[in-house]
């Protein structure tokens, strides 16, 4: 062996997603394997005709009737990735494949949200494109033109390519680091696994994604057997067996997530194991044809991937093999390894061999990853799983002399140093790999934490779930609370510490309180879910209390579990005690005889400022940092010391005097709100002629009055005559008013030997309802603080005119909160409003919910910071639920040049529809000065039937809405006005119209779909400018279909409807008279449309197809533009992606 050998630096895999025949995850894969299951089985006649397999041909002798379908290949879950259907369908299902399964493998590894945060690089390759072969290239005749040459071949090659598979992966989940496409035929994917710790060890990226996939097309048909090929004579692959003649080709998928060893164990990683050292290498020329293998290449490989591990060869006990089954390769590949492993100790048990190929057989690109995950959860399991289909040696292998076994049964994985195992592949053309496995380091994934291990308080906890969808939610949330359901109840912080940190957070949310794991999924279960616009920047505003949410022992919950919060409130009670008679400590947290004293304004105010700046410290501490904070009256101190204007000892030295200097003043005022705005209020005040003050403006119906008690009296009294509603608060004192006089002076006094800095820019004045500047930073601004009006709905309008749209309320209870809805009632915002504590509930309760609110409301915020380092640990939870839709070019290869089917007309035969019994409505849509407005005219002047009214609308948009649904509607009509013999000048004007005419059409669909009143409505089009349709089954030329474009278009959509929505479709009618005809004979024919007969000219056609399906002939799908409601115009329609 000639080079340097790298001593490679361990590799942790860290996460794992597959999906292989009868297994969508790697536990469900093992199970399969441990179990001795074969994957590969008898295939239906149902299912080879689905794929396309004619009954002549499978009943051949030679057709071997096996194989191992993937269910759901031709589903995909294009909204998740942002792909478009008609992209989507394009898409080779490989592609599709490894984007879902990357995406699992990145959730599994906990790496949902900081993938897009490090140098993430992807490793990968796919097996030949036989989607594009059979399917795609039918869309084009490369015949005439290259793949470059027109846009729909390069979108086809973009969509096909193997150039484009790790590169489309980076790009839709926003990985910046390397993105390698490997093509090395069987062994790409043990391949792009070495590729992926070379870029790890090279430092080329961080978090590595390696794996690989093969979609066959049709994945449910079997084979000709043919004597010398690689395929079995069987259907079975039969590794090392007597029997053996060849494997079966089958699709799969596998990705592996992988960090370099030290790094995961420092972040904490779930490592499944460990890649000691791994090699690649070619065999050249050195065997007998290019397709052959080589033993000098494949044992060359295997002992430098065991140098490059630094690892003897004898700590190897297990050997998963490429082991095809072949009669050529099983031989050759045992030799190799003999080559390898030959003169093992007598006392050293022998390699027990494995292939995968027997159970799932040969998923080529993806076949060495299939190899790596059954080994590591062979690994994991400490088990050696069966070989299937090994039943008697091949005899060109002699087993009695090599340190090899071949196990018919699972058996314990003994090893008194830690397990170790080697994975070949190797691909035609001659490049072959081999990696080196180790179990991992003490199996921590599955340890539990020590017995003497500090455990966190029994403290609720918060579980937050999300997806893209209102119904993947709802089977997110299911699967969740069925895992919590089977969880042990020491996995609550660690479920929830993966739940809340280690998965994307979605548009739609929902999230689960509880102090176990049962009452998380009884929450989980009974959650209501909310959308989040992820586009918009969440901007978080924080409101503190004034004066009116206190309350006896408010917030002893926290202060008795929470460090952060009773360290805060110690530092402010530390302040205040010396200054007061009592402690705050005392008060609030004592034996409850000095708890009456909070609501004496003396201690009430540094009270309400020591619980709101701890808990505005503990909700910090989890993430919650404010960009906008403003207050109510004492509320603003929290607020200000925040944003820097003062020091913790100064705000509670200020706030400490004002509640002493406001105890001392006489005890006869209050305050009244008013249901009335400012001016209003005023004016009431005038009219009571008694001295009140305009306390605060809280919104736009609600001001705060306050003055002496009989001032109010009065002022209560004009109030009920006037039919205004009042509400008297509980206070002690008439702050905020003239009443507050007396102190000014004294308190000025005192605020000038404090020191006020200018504040961060965060704080909104609650004195002037504006941003405020250096005036917060002055004693004089404080002193009128006291005495001026609280301007709370104007500091509202101001926080939402400057961007904030969450509003978290920090107090003892939620007074501020519907005040703070109230202020932007009416106004175009879509604001969140949170409130944290409630002084009538559990304080970790409430916290607990809290911090889910702010989830559904877009915030995050970690609830788990208590959690000892042996907590945050990431476990098994559920991945995400895809919302997989069919999506596939449906052509024979017969038709491939002929895709788009043939058409034949011939004259539809239609019974005629059953006239309404009642009095009716016709809605006609179009010109009432054209077609419209005479069938309007000639359904309401007829004589036969019963009485019906007709009402032309331009716009279904603007008509629907205007009432005329209230009557019981028998039919919309579609009127369009033909463009025919328009001028070169009037040729934008009549594609605009054109245009405006389909839109119509969709339009109506939409509206009747969601209307109750038009559940019975039959949808009409009437046009005109069309050609004769024979009464006979004789087909009609092309030249005689419809010549207005108009009304070609919507009869091809109308037949759409017809088929999609039948119980909607009326009559397609399509005239071929001339427009003088037309107009003259107009009322006698269209008012046999309401009549409930045919129109008298046969015009309505229908259209047959050679495809299997009409539907799949449809170039434009109005069913799918409904569903989405979103078409702008009708270039923006879907097409078709069945």
């Amino acid at each position: 062996m000639n080079g340097p050998i790298h001593r490679a630096t361990p590799i942790a895999i860290i996460g794992m997603a597959c999906r292989f025949p009868n297994a969508d995850t790697p536990k469900a894969f093992w199970e399969n394997i441990v179990a001795g299951r074969e994957s590969v089985r008898e295939l239906s006649d149902v299912e080879l005709a689905g794929a396309g397999v004619e009954p002549e041909e499978w009943e051949a002798d030679d057709y071997i009737r096996r194989g191992a379908p993937l269910t759901g290949l031709g589903y995909f879950d294009a909204d998740f990735f942002s792909i478009t259907p008609r992209e989507a369908a394009l898409l080779d299902p490989q592609h599709r494949l490894f984007l879902e399964n990357i995406w699992h493998a990145i959730e599994d590894a906990g790496y949902a949200v900081r993938s897009t945060e490090m140098t993430t690089g992807i490793y990968a390759g796919s097996g030949p494109s036989s989607y594009f072969a059979r399917c795609v290239a039918g869309l084009h005749d490369f015949r005439k033109e290259g793949m470059l040459d027109s846009m729909s071949g390069f979108q086809a090659m973009l969509g096909n390519d193997k150039d484009y598979l790790a590169t489309r992966a980076a790009h839709r989940l926003n990985l910046i680091g390397p993105a390698i496409n490997v093509q090395t035929a069987c062994s790409t994917s043990l391949v792009s696994l070495h590729l992926a710790c070379s870029g790890l060890q090279n430092g080329e990226c961080d978090l590595a994604l390696a794996g690989g996939v093969t979609a066959i097309v049709p994945d449910g048909a079997g084979y000709r057997y043919q004597e010398g090929m690689i395929l079995s004579r069987d259907g079975h692959c039969r590794p090392f067996d007597a029997d053996a003649s060849g494997t079966v080709f089958s699709s799969g998928v596998g990705v592996l997530a992988l960090r370099r060893l030290d790094d995961a164990l420092a972040d904490g990683d779930t490592i499944h194991a460990v890649i000691r050292g791994s090699a690649i290498n070619n065999d050249g020329n050195d065997k007998i044809s290019f397709s052959a293998p080589s033993i000098e290449g494949q044992s060359s490989v295997v002992a430098r991937a065991l140098m490059n591990s630094s690892i003897a060869p004898e700590t190897i006990s297990y050997m998963e093999t490429h082991g095809t089954g072949t009669k050529l390769g099983d031989p050759i590949e045992i030799e190799a390894l003999r080559e390898v492993f030959a003169g093992f100790p007598a006392d050293v048990a022998p390699i027990t061999l494995g292939s995968v190929k027997a159970n799932i057989g040969h998923t080529i690109a993806a076949s060495g990853v299939a190899g790596v995950i059954k080994t590591v959860m062979a690994l994991k399991s400490r088990t050696l799983p069966p070989a299937v289909n090994f039943k008697t040696p091949n005899p060109e292998i002699d087993f009695d002399r090599l340190p090899f076994a071949v196990p018919a049964s699972a058996v314990p994985w003994k090893s008194e140093g830690p397990r170790r195992a080697g994975i070949s592949s190797f691909g035609v053309g001659g490049t072959n790999a081999h990696v080196i496995l180790e179990e991992a380091p003490g199996q921590t994934n599955g340890s539990s934490q020590p017995d003497d291990a500090p455990h966190p308080p029994d403290v609720p906890r918060t579980l937050n779930i999300s997806a893209r969808t209102p119904q993947a939610l709802a089977t997110v949330a299911k699967s969740f609370a069925l895992r919590l359901d089977m969880a042990q109840p020491d996995e609550r912080d660690t479920i929830c510490f993966t739940a809340n940190t280690a998965r994307r957070a979605f548009e739609y949310r929902r999230f689960a309180t509880g102090r176990t794991t049962r009452e998380l999924a009884e929450s989980l279960r009974a959650s209501d879910h909310a959308r989040v616009d992820v586009s918009k920047h969440v901007v978080p505003a924080a409101l503190f209390t004034g004066q009116g949410g206190q309350g006896e022992a408010m917030g002893r919950g926290l202060y008795e579990s929470d460090p952060i919060f009773r360290k805060v409130f110690d530092a402010c009670d530390a302040v205040v005690a010396p200054l007061r008679k009592h402690g705050l400590g005392d008060i609030l947290y004592g034996d409850g005889t000095l708890a009456h004293f909070v609501h004496d304004t003396e201690y009430t105010q540094p009270a309400l400022f020591a619980i709101e700046l701890a808990l505005a410290r503990v909700l910090e501490a989890r993430g919650f940092v404010p960009e906008i904070v403003l207050g109510h009256s004492i509320g603003e101190y929290v607020a200000a010391h925040l944003a820097g204007v003062f020091s913790l000892e100064d705000g509670l030295k200020l706030i400490t005097k004002r509640g002493e200097l406001m105890g001392r003043l006489p005890r006869n005022g209050g305050m009244v709100v008013l249901t009335a705005d400012p001016d209003t209020a005023t004016q009431m005040i005038r009219d009571s002629e008694v001295e009140l003050a305009i306390a605060a403006e809280n919104g736009p119906t609600s001001t705060v009055v306050a003055g002496e008690t009989d001032a109010l009296e009065t002022l209560i009294k004009v109030a009920k005559e006037k039919g205004v509603r009042t509400t008297q608060l509980k206070v002690s004192h008439a702050f905020h008013s003239h009443l507050m006089d007396p102190i000014l002076e004294q308190f000025e006094a005192f605020a000038s030997t404090l020191d006020f800095s200018k504040p961060d820019g965060r704080l909104i004045s609650a004195k002037t309802g504006k941003v405020a500047g250096e005036e917060v930073a002055d004693a004089r601004y404080w002193t009128d603080h006291v005495r001026q009006p609280v301007l709370f709905h104007q500091g509202m309008m101001t926080a939402q005119e400057i961007g904030a749209n969450l509003f978290l309320e920090i107090g003892p209870h939620p007074v501020l909160t519907p005040m703070a809805q109230a202020a932007l009632d009416g106004i175009a915002s879509q604001s969140q409003f949170v409130s944290s504590l409630n002084r009538t509930r559990n304080d970790e309760e409430v916290l607990a919910e809290t911090a889910g609110r702010l989830f559904l409301a877009g915030l995050t915020i970690n609830t788990l910071i208590d959690l000892p380092d042996n907590e945050r640990r990431l476990v098994d939870l559920p991945l995400y639920p895809f919302e997989r839709q069919h999506h596939w070019i449906e052509t024979r290869a017969s038709d491939r040049l002929a895709w788009h089917c043939r058409r034949e007309w011939h004259a539809e035969k239609q019974s005629a529809p059953q006239p309404p019994k009642d009095k009716a409505l016709w809605i006609i849509l179009g010109n009432a000065l054209g077609l419209a407005g005479r069938l309007a005219q000639a359904i309401e002047t007829k004589r036969e039937g019963p009485e019906q009214t007709a009402v032309v609308l331009s716009n279904v948009d603007t008509g629907l809405t205007g009432g005329v649904l209230d009557a019981h509607v028998a039919g919309i009509i579609i009127t369009p006005e033909s463009a025919e013999g328009a001028s070169s000048g009037q040729i934008g004007e009549a594609a605009h119209s054109h245009a405006a005419t389909l839109m119509q059409f969709v339009q109506t669909v939409q509206a009747a779909t969601k209307n109750g009143n038009l559940a019975k409505a039959k949808i009409w089009v009437v046009g005109q400018s069309g050609r004769a349709v024979p009464q006979t089954d004789t087909p009609i030329p092309d030249a005689a279909r419809p010549a207005s474009l108009v009304s070609a278009s919507l009869h091809g959509m109308a037949m759409v409807l017809a088929s999609e929505h039948p119980d909607l479709w009326g009559v397609t009618s399509i005239s071929a008279r001339s427009r003088a005809t037309q107009k003259s004979r107009s009322r006698s024919a269209f008012s046999s449309v309401a009549l409930g007969r045919r129109p008298p000219t046969p015009c309505a056609a229908r259209n047959a197809t050679s495809c299997a399906s009409a539907k799949a002939a449809m170039s434009v799908r109005i069913a799918r533009s409904i569903r989405r409601r979103s078409i702008s115009s009708p270039a923006g329609l879907a097409l078709s992606d069945r």
